[in-house]
């Protein structure tokens, strides 16, 4: 019997059935295909998810422009062409994901460019590529769309006070701000045919300081004005140029599920259209009670897709405890924690004219023998690494591990240190079918995520640790703790390998006094030994981290 029986319930819409009512969402931009070196990540990732169980899988933002808009990327010049490389190369998107018999949903995304200075000429233009769009996408065997409407992009600029300042029709009441975003939906759907499922992404707040900023009642208000005209709503939050301070991206600081509140509310209003969720959420049991609560119909994986494209397989066969729960790290998005812009990028009125080989404008490659190749490849140095996870050595690679060539024969390997990096390094050994021992010199393995155990913010990361440990017993390695003999062990076990994983050395610093301090990992392994008043050297990460944990525990 399933555990989750209401997360693994089935559901259909447009004749399409959802074998459960977990979607993955969008991760990567969908151009990242045409970079030769960076192409099959971006495939094998879709692939993954479908293969993992999933109802439906989406491929990232394909960024829709015209003859006026000059976006981060734009294939829209080939949309209108069902044949040649770039019809092609979507295609393959969805039968990768079909492959896996699993829904596979294509994302159109329109940055936006200026509510106020909008004309009819330019709506009919914008109407009409994003309904070229959705023909595009069901000619290349997609079963529908995910039109990217929140995050501060083009629908929701419509829909703010922030951004729409408009005195005609289109401006003022939610009726008239909602006029032209219900010309979009009716063009999509033209283009998308009756029984083509159609799905739109959705802020539910704008979570800034700002009288005009988007609130959970005007979310409300304008899906009651659409409700229907969609199949499925996607709640997400905030704003794109904000990100995690706006809970775009949630963090390790913000709880798990964080939508899931917003979704209920909108659930209550919307009648005729379902109402999915993203949002921090890594685990099984909170995604079945949220459905089963009557709070949401879908439950939506962004960042954990990466971490174990693997979660729904796992949480159908009551293999929970084997889910590789995303940490939210931001090693896969790195940035958009850190940093804000000021304005949604592109700027209103379009980017200036570079000076020089600008990095995102499409006209620099216009001329090359192939422009697409050419702007993923300029590119690359800044994003290649979007999409590596901490967590899943498996994520990002270029060489797959089911395309590694089999092992000749069973070696003998011993690896010598038991943390996360040692842990990991024995279970992918013993997985090629090679006999590991697992040598620690403390008496437990973990290393450095043990000081996790008391941070409840560091939950996820401990979690992590004991999932690490159960792999390595799963897979048969042979675990010695409390070995002081690796030397011994190097000289004298006949290993064919010698995997060294032993992490970093404290680092001491040289200043009068310095015998008094204590080092943070010990503070945090044992917080009862600090005083009251507590003084950090250093303002790093981890100096950070460890002062908001250790002022939680009352210091």
């Amino acid at each position: 019997m399933c555990k989750f029986p209401y997360l693994f319930s089935e559901i259909e819409i447009r004749g399409k059935r959802y074998r459960n009512r977990i979607l993955t969402g969008p991760t990567m931009f969908a151009e990242f295909i045409f970079n030769p070196e960076y192409g099959e990540n971006i495939y094998n990732m879709v692939e993954k998810r479908a293969a993992g169980g999933a109802a439906e899988v989406t491929t990232g933002e394909l960024t829709l422009g015209d003859d006026n808009a000059r976006n981060l990327f734009d294939v829209s010049i080939d949309i209108d062409k069902h044949e040649g490389p770039v019809f092609k190369a979507f295609s393959e998107y969805a039968a990768r994901i079909h492959k896996h018999d699993a829904i596979a949903l294509l994302e159109l995304c329109h940055w936006g460019e200026g509510v106020d200075e909008c004309t009819e000429e330019r709506m009919q233009k914008i109407c009409d590529v994003f309904r070229r769009g959705a023909v595009f996408a069901r000619k290349c065997g997609f079963d529908g769309i995910l039109l990217h409407g929140g995050h501060g992009f083009l629908i929701q600029q419509w829909i703010s006070r922030m951004t729409n300042h408009r005195t005609d029709a289109y401006g003022g009441s939610i009726e008239n701000r909602a006029r032209f975003p219900k010309r979009v939906l009716d063009a999509v759907r033209e283009g998308l045919g009756e029984d083509g499922i159609f799905e739109m992404r959705f802020s539910a707040e704008e979570n800034v300081p700002d009288e005009d900023a988007l609130t959970i009642e005007d979310t409300k208000s304008f899906l009651q004005e659409i409700d229907g005209m969609v199949d499925i709503i996607h709640i997400s939050n905030g704003l794109k140029n904000k990100s995690s301070r706006t809970h775009t991206f949630t963090s390790m600081y913000d709880e798990h599920g964080y939508n899931i509140p917003l979704a209920a509310e909108i659930k209550k209003v919307v009648k005729k259209t379902k109402v999915a969720v993203i949002g921090g959420i890594n685990d099984p049991g909170q995604a079945d009670k949220a459905i089963a609560d009557g709070m949401t119909d879908l439950i939506i994986l962004g960042r954990q897709a990466i971490a174990d494209p693997e979660f729904p397989n796992k949480a159908k066969a009551g293999k929970e405890d084997r889910i590789r729960k995303c940490i939210r790290c931001f090693h896969c998005y790195p940035g958009p924690c850190e940093h804000e812009t000021e304005t949604m990028w592109p700027p209103a009125g379009g980017l200036p004219e570079p000076s020089g080989p600008p990095p995102f404008a499409m006209e620099s490659y216009r001329d090359a023998e192939d422009p697409l190749e050419a702007m993923c490849r300029g590119i690359a140095s800044d994003l290649m690494n979007i999409g590596e996870c901490t967590i899943n050595p498996e994520a990002n690679l270029k060489v797959y591990p089911d395309i590694f060539p089999v092992p000749k024969a069973s070696r003998k390997v011993l690896v010598v240190g038991g943390g996360p990096c040692g842990m990991q390094a024995a279970i992918t050994a013993a997985k090629r079918g090679h006999k590991v021992t697992l040598a620690e010199k403390s008496s437990q393995l973990g290393g450095i995520l043990s000081i996790m155990k008391s941070d409840h913010d560091k939950r996820d990361l401990y979690a992590f640790m004991k999932l690490l440990s159960r792999e390595v017993k799963d897979n048969g390695v042979k675990i010695l703790t409390s070995c002081n003999k690796a030397k011994e062990l190097i000289a004298d076990g006949g290993y064919d390998h010698v995997i060294i994983a032993v992490g970093g050395r404290r680092k001491e610093l040289i200043i009068p006094g310095f015998e008094h301090c204590i080092h943070v990992v010990d503070a945090c392994l044992n917080p009862e030994i600090l005083g009251k008043n507590v003084v950090f050297i250093g303002s790093g990460l981890s100096a950070c981290e460890a002062a908001v944990f250790l002022a939680k525990e009352g210091k």
